[in-house]
């Protein structure tokens, strides 16, 4: 599934930043250790914290497998054309200390889908690709 819907306030693309993770949210939304939450670009994984929704399928799953993948690391930022949400999460595809796009091992390993947020277009093709391959196999959402 890949939804789009229409961004605004462009900034610069592509800017790198290095920090260190102190908490995951859930398989789509970390902080770092100056506080910032990060929202990772043109993924959307299942709710775990919803005011008025259950947690929903493979959400805790999720949640397991990026903190695996990242928790106490240092992981590396890269920004697209938006900086920030409506609720002030830095936008970032999130690198870990092996140059793997965590974005991207979220959507093949089937923690999450496409979310494709005009302006936010830079590794479209390759999160594309990643969901494919985990609907080919069978895996996760």
């Amino acid at each position: 599934m890949v939804l789009l819907a229409v961004g605004c306030c462009p900034a610069n693309a592509s800017t790198l930043a290095t920090f260190r993770v102190v908490h995951v949210i859930d398989g789509d939304t970390i902080v770092l250790e100056n506080g910032r939450h990060v929202r990772y670009i043109g993924i959307d994984a299942p709710e775990i914290f919803h005011k008025k929704k259950t947690t929903q399928p493979f959400g805790v799953a999720a949640r397991a497998y990026n903190r695996k993948l990242i928790q106490g690391t240092r992981v590396t930022l890269e920004f697209d054309v938006e900086r920030k949400d409506a609720y002030q999460r830095w936008l970032a595809y999130v690198y870990d200390k092996e140059k793997k796009l965590l974005n991207r091992l979220m959507l093949q390993r089937g923690y999450a889908y496409c979310l494709v947020i005009y302006p936010n277009t830079q590794h479209l093709n390759l999160l594309l690709q990643a969901q494919r391959a985990a609907m080919d196999r069978g895996l996760g959402i």
